[in-house]
């Protein structure tokens, strides 16, 4: 203090005389005592002087520690912040990248214009639909569960939830297998025993009482086998009702008395001879059609009529080819692969593919209403499967079109609202 109000401070040790204060007017304050000479506002002014440095160093003191502390922090809150930032600098990157595509394909969007819609399969029936409505919608197909099968033919079995199947490598047997209402398979499928070989057996159908089997008719040399079968079926037992009986050289019979089939037809079926794939019950007409896949007549496929003249009777003498001429199909240059009557649609389903003698190409699904209607195509169908049957399936109130194909595989047809 004495050196701040410029007053030298004694030697050490000397002592300071005491000089004895003059009487004082009352009513006046006495000055502090050893300070001599010294104003009243210095003695007010030195502390708050003083306070000033000392506010000043400790918060610059504060300052250094709070320094200190931030450069001590955690290495690991460090490179966690550090991730952070790059981890938004990367995202903001993508952000760009992905907002530039987009505004191009925007901008190519609206130049080019609208991607069209699929075009779908184009409908031309005898009644002169053409609103390009398919009438089914197809199912995912499944495999057959158990075995492998070379399905060629399929029936319904009337009053039951089952169809009966023909396998093209089974001459003698034919294949019980139960569906449920969504047209799977249920359980195992079971053989039945014909008693009775037929060479390449390929179609099955049934007028109400008995059920039709007939076999390709495609080798020249198999001679007998070349045969139309009949049977009935016990639906409960899942076995054959007597015995089985067979039309032998069904071949010879169609050479000699359809004209349609000529010299070509008279050849192998691999090399675009006979070859009969599909047969049908025509309920209306109360005779079998017999769908080929080759011959073609003029591009055309052929069906051939066939009609008992007693239908208790099953001998070749028994039958006649009463029509004029065969019935001719334009079914797009391809042979028939199946044909069945359909009574919900009043119509016959027919499937059509290509011949031996033709490249492979996709499997089709027509409709046909008889006599000389023109065919309608409904459907493409996958040719993985090799679609070679087809039936209408009434179960539980439900019906749907029952499809089996010679790659072991089976498919559910949907009708559209």
């Amino acid at each position: 203090i004495r050196r701040r109000a410029g007053i030298a401070s004694p030697p050490s040790g000397t002592p300071t005389a005491e000089t004895p204060s003059p009487a004082e007017p009352q009513g006046q304050p006495a000055p502090q005592a050893g300070l001599v000479g010294v104003a009243p506002g210095v003695l007010q002014a030195a502390p708050a002087a003083e306070a000033a440095p000392e506010q000043k160093e400790e918060s610059e003191d504060k300052k250094k520690k709070d320094k200190k502390k931030k450069e001590k922090k955690d290495p690991g809150e460090r490179l966690k912040a550090a991730y952070i930032g790059a981890v938004s600098r990367v995202l903001a990157q993508v952000f760009a990248v992905l907002l530039s595509v987009g505004l191009a394909l925007y901008i190519a969007t609206q130049r080019s214009g609208p991607t069209p819609a699929p075009t779908p399969p184009t409908t031309n029936d005898s009644d002169g639909k053409t609103d390009g409505t398919p009438r089914f919608s197809a199912v995912q197909p499944q495999a057959f569960a158990g075995k492998n099968y070379e399905a060629s033919g399929v029936v319904s079995v009337p009053d039951t939830e089952g169809v009966l199947f023909v396998d093209d490598s089974k001459p003698d047997q034919v294949f019980w297998m139960q569906l449920d209402q969504s047209g799977n398979q249920v359980g195992e499928i079971k053989p039945i025993p014909l008693n009775l070989s037929i060479s390449n057996p390929e179609a099955i159908t049934y007028d109400g009482s008995f059920y039709y089997v007939v076999g390709s008719q495609s080798e020249p040399d198999k001679a007998d086998q070349n045969a139309l079968l009949r049977f009935a079926f016990d639906p409960v037992r899942h076995e054959l009702i007597g015995q089985a009986e067979a039309i032998k050289d069904l071949r010879g019979l169609l050479l000699k008395n359809v004209p349609d089939l000529g010299a070509e037809g008279a050849r192998p079926g691999i090399e675009g001879g006979i070859n009969i794939e599909g047969i049908s019950w025509d309920p209306a007409n109360g005779r079998l059609l017999i769908g080929l896949r080759s011959p073609l007549v003029g591009g055309q496929a052929v069906i051939v009529p066939v009609r008992p003249r007693n239908p208790r009777e099953f001998t070749a003498e028994n039958l006649t080819f009463s029509e004029p001429r065969s019935i001719l199909l334009q079914l797009g240059g391809q042979g028939v692969r199946d044909i069945q009557y359909d009574a919900q649609l009043r119509a016959f389903l027919i499937l059509s593919g290509a011949l031996d003698t033709q490249r492979k190409t996709d499997f089709k699904l027509w409709e046909w209403t008889g006599g000389a209607a023109k065919p309608t195509e409904e459907l493409t169908l996958n040719e993985d499967i090799k679609p070679e049957g087809i039936t209408r399936v009434r179960m539980s109130g439900r019906s749907y079109v029952f499809v089996v194909g010679d790659a072991s595989y089976y498919l559910r047809l949907d009708d559209k609202q």
